[in-house]
């Protein structure tokens, strides 16, 4: 089989390719005359013209950084020199260039190391001209705030940095620590950041007395050699002072920095004193970062969705925290389980006695069905026997009144509330076949063997023939139902007045999510997005499956009750784990989720 066909053909059913070799394996092995058989990283493409003298960094040895003083410019309250030294040594492989490009000044790499989120380092400037007014000990440089990432300015990497300069022999030791609070380094991802000099006076460098302006820039490329160190914690508990309060709900810890996620009335309101707690009792002291609070979206009127992002003192094991130490309030940590995206590899059912009745026209040939319980998505081959027997606009349907699963047919399903959406796409090749995809929802779990059997029409209503098939090695991966509290609203411009779906259970299957709750009876419009957010802090956006397709829907779109109540449904692109949902993020608005009683 032509393996770009198969990557469209499994598009339309919206898998992960990893699902590819799988189906392929399957096809590969089945002897049968009748063959049965999408955080967060991203790609930056452009590149960027590097300045001159590039060093290439290798591994620096613990000696060698123990030597220098920008430890403890970087790590002022550092209470363990020595493993910092060890930490920085182990990552500076990381680090594969450094170039400088200063106006009148010599900038030499003293240290750099870096892992998934983070980068530090340390420069020593020369001035290359004597100037006694400029270069005082209250000359300093610093980023402007223009930055690139391979050459371009991507605001999908939201970063923080916090740089000093202090007097350093004959000239100055320059310091920064870069912290992306979004996005992680991909490999060869060359940091380029401009730079301005400044004048400060005073003891605490706190007046400024002349900003010399642009002087150029410095560049880092990272290749990151080491694994990604990240442990995500659950949390609950409530900091509190005269000014508010946050509700801790997650915890993400690196070995250099903290980020605290929750729910707060301020969102810029802040503990005075913040550390993690290990396993063997110590603390680690954390300091906010100087853009340390990032809003991400209101969840009620009253409170708003807020991470805020700590350097720690000194590294530490990510995984070796058990709690959060806020002023005087401890917040116990729970380690969050991995895995909660699913392999769909695991969900390739087998299929046996794949037969045909009157379509002799027709050769029918499956590409392969996925099953997660609720879902069947299934890929057919179409071959028309004659070339050009069809018009060249041919669509090909499901009859769905002759659905039948199981020898329930199609009002027997429905009775029973068992099924929920069919929906059907054929899309024509190249070399006149045709690929028919076909998924069946269901809101009763299928058994883990199931006889399925429909007709096929073509858009223009003549139908073509019945197909049936067996399958076997149906994973039944249960549902998952939360408790939520949330509005979304939709503003009508004509009425001048909002539209109002107040979500109070969501349920969540592996391939899709049904939000419910009360519901304006005028409501027709859907949320621009709809997202669920997991345990590990994986975003995975919804889909609607009638987004321009004009299938056959049972579910999808905006659905009332009677009672005043209604539904959503969206597909997911990829599986996840019904257990691992933490929130939904309707548009801008995030909503809490508690698993119900």
């Amino acid at each position: 089989m032509n393996k770009n066909r198969y990557q469209q053909i499994m598009n339309r059913i919206q898998m992960p390719e990893r699902c590819e070799q799988a189906i392929l394996e399957q096809i590969a092995h089945n002897a049968s005359p009748v063959p049965t058989r999408r955080t967060w990283k991203r790609n930056v493409i452009a590149g960027v013209a590097i300045a001159a003298c590039i060093s290439v960094i290798g591994m620096v040895s613990v000696s060698a950084i123990q030597g220098t003083n920008w430890i403890h410019q970087l790590f002022p309250n550092s209470s363990d020199d020595a493993a910092t030294a060890q930490y920085a040594s182990q990552q500076a492989g990381n680090v594969s260039a450094f170039s400088a490009n200063l106006d009148d000044l010599d900038a030499e790499l003293i240290a750099a190391f870096a892992d998934e989120s983070n980068l530090y380092y340390a420069v020593h400037l020369t001035p290359k001209t004597e100037n006694p007014e400029k270069y005082t000990d209250r000359f300093t440089i610093s980023q402007t705030g223009t930055f690139w990432f391979n050459g371009e300015t991507n605001t999908e990497f939201l970063q923080g940095s916090a740089s000093e300069t202090r007097p350093d022999g004959d000239g100055y030791l320059f310091t920064n620590k870069i912290h992306l609070d979004s996005g992680t380094w991909e490999n060869h991802m060359t940091y380029q950041a401009e730079m301005q000099a400044i004048l400060y006076e005073g003891e605490q460098y706190e007046t400024l007395k002349q900003n010399f302006g642009t002087i150029g820039t410095i560049s880092i490329t990272i290749d990151l050699q080491n694994k990604p160190q990240t442990s995500v914690y659950t949390a609950s508990g409530t900091w509190n002072n005269a000014s508010g309060f946050l509700n801790v709900e997650q915890v993400v810890l690196q070995p250099l920095t903290l980020t605290i996620d929750g729910t707060a009335d301020n969102q810029t309101n802040s503990a005075k004193q913040v550390s993690v707690i290990l396993k063997d009792g110590s603390t680690v002291a954390g300091e906010y970062m100087t853009s340390g609070y990032r809003n991400h979206g209101i969840v009620t009127e009253d409170l708003t969705q807020v991470e805020q992002f700590l350097y720690l003192e000194k590294p530490i094991d990510p995984t070796a925290a058990t709690a959060i130490q806020m002023d005087d309030v401890t917040i116990p940590l729970t380690a969050k389980a991995d895995n909660t995206i699913l392999d769909p590899a695991s969900m390739v059912a087998t299929i046996s006695n794949f037969t045909t009745t009157g379509m002799d026209d027709f050769t029918v040939t499956p590409l392969g069905v996925l099953s997660d319980g609720t879902n069947l998505a299934m890929v057919l081959n179409l071959a028309p026997n004659q070339p050009d027997m069809l018009p060249e606009e041919t669509m090909f349907i499901i009859d769905v009144c002759s659905l039948n699963i199981d020898n329930k047919p199609l009002s027997e399903l429905l009775s029973s509330e068992s099924l929920n959406t069919v929906y059907a796409y054929s899309e024509q090749q190249a070399d006149g076949t045709y690929t028919f995809t076909c998924k069946i929802q269901m809101d009763a779990f299928l058994n883990q063997q199931a006889d399925v059997a429909f007709a096929l029409k073509t858009s223009d209503d003549r139908t073509l023939g019945t197909v049936a098939f067996h399958l076997d090695n149906i994973q039944t991966i249960p549902s998952v139902t939360y408790t939520a509290d949330g509005i979304w609203k939709h503003y009508v411009e004509i009425q001048k007045t909002y539209q109002v779906f107040h979500i109070q259970q969501v349920t969540c299957y592996p391939s899709h999510i049904k939000l419910a709750g009360k519901m304006d009876r005028d409501l027709v419009t859907q949320p621009e997005s709809v997202s669920v957010i997991l345990a590990d802090g994986t975003i995975v956006s919804a889909v609607d499956l009638q987004d321009g397709k004009g299938g056959l829907s049972a579910g999808y779109g905006v659905s009332h009750n009677l009672d005043g109540t209604g539904w959503l449904e969206f597909d997911l692109p990829q599986p996840i784990d019904p257990n691992a949902v933490t929130y939904l993020k309707v548009d801008q608005t995030i909503i809490p989720l508690t698993a119900a009683e």
